[in-house]
């Protein structure tokens, strides 16, 4: 029995996305004919194009997982690479510039005993009326990213996308001893957080405690999410301005109103489960413990964000924001900053259009429809 399957090729137009009735049990060989055939796909011309298809259901990012080799595509049926709503992604393994990118979709980022989350700011006015002005969609968090593209080299620790202009808050959970202190900074200009904001865990010490950043520590802006090339960054500066890194530090004693606070406990051994290799063991162990303390969800199913539909963002000061500090504390001792309790590093990208955003939210990584039945 035949169903629907819609086809991707990218984001930039209609023709880069049409529907095919097609049997699920079909190999990928057959699939690969019939979309070139009706002028969807192109052929190899072993220059820059060559179009593979996604294998969506894989838990991987490594090309040999991610992507189906062209010579096993007569032993591999369609329906073992869709998505959850059916759509068959096709990426060229041979673009030599805007690649598409894949990663793992998460809720939060994790290094170690940092755990940070991107959201739109709903909190404050401005930044509410900014995003709902903009039909913002909720950022898009993928991590373990690669380009689909063996000429590009290089791999993301983390990747976010925004509609541009999105007003965000980043919500940081981290150990702390006494409590943490914690960075926020690009690799470019005036840090969001320069670290001398703290959080204190006051008499229930040596925890996990979380935090949201809706605004730049010395100014009271928000945080918003822009295209480089809005702000006049190009060239090599351009890797600088989208690469945002977060760091926290125990501190492990203060002062306030004439009471101090302290302690010197080291954080907990992780204890992520056993039988995994390399990056998912270690998201694994960083999000067992967030598990265990938080609630934290961790990475999933692979996500395909196409290399026309997105440029380089970055943050910049936003609308006002109505984020106050608490109360301040004096005599603070911390860790250097090379005993970091974490360090997650982020790099920014915002789509070309709301249209654009709209095809790959709801169509290149849309959800099973059968979720909700």
């Amino acid at each position: 029995m035949n169903i629907n399957v819609t086809c991707y090729k990218g984001s930039a137009s209609d023709s880069d996305r049409k529907v095919y009735q097609l049997d699920p049990m079909l190999k990928l060989s057959n699939v690969r004919d019939t979309l070139t055939n009706s002028g969807f796909l192109t052929a190899d011309n072993g220059d820059d194009t060559a179009w593979r298809f996604v294998a969506a259901q894989s838990d991987s990012t490594a090309a040999e997982d991610a992507l189906v080799n062209k010579s096993v595509e007569n032993l591999v049926p369609l329906q073992g690479v869709l998505g959850g709503a059916n759509q068959l992604i096709c990426t060229n393994y041979l673009a030599t510039r805007k690649p598409d990118l894949i990663g793992l979709g998460t809720d939060w980022f994790f290094n170690r005993y940092l755990g940070v989350k991107i959201s739109l700011n709903n909190s404050d006015t401005d930044a509410k009326t900014t995003n709902a002005s903009i039909k913002a969609f909720a950022p898009v968090m993928l991590t373990n990213v690669k380009p689909t593209s063996k000429n590009v080299v290089g791999i993301y620790d983390n990747v976010c996308v925004c509609v541009e202009n999105s007003v965000v808050t980043f919500s940081l959970s981290s150990w702390g001893a006494s409590g943490y202190q914690f960075y926020i900074g690009q690799d470019q200009g005036d840090p969001i957080c320069d670290g001398s904001l703290n959080v204190c865990n006051f008499d229930t010490p040596n925890r996990y405690a979380s935090t949201d950043m809706r605004r730049w520590a010395e100014k009271p802006q928000t945080i918003q999410i822009v295209g480089a090339d809005s702000v006049g960054v190009t060239g090599g500066e351009t890797l600088r301005f989208q690469k945002v890194t977060f760091r926290t530090r125990r501190i492990t004693s203060y002062d306030q109103n004439g009471k101090t606070y302290a302690s010197s406990a080291m954080p907990p051994a992780r204890t992520g489960p056993a039988g995994l290799g390399g990056f998912r063991a270690q998201i694994a162990d960083a999000a067992s413990d967030f598990n265990n303390q938080r609630g934290l969800a961790t990475a999933g199913q692979l996500e395909t964000i196409p290399g026309d539909s997105i440029k380089p963002g970055g943050p910049v000061e936003g609308p006002p924001s109505q984020q106050n500090w608490g109360a301040p504390i004096s005599n603070l001792q911390t860790d250097d900053w090379n005993q970091a309790l974490g360090e997650v590093v982020v790099y920014f990208f915002v789509f070309n259009s709301w249209e654009q955003a709209n095809r790959v939210i709801n169509g290149y990584n849309a959800p099973d429809p059968n979720l909700w039945n």
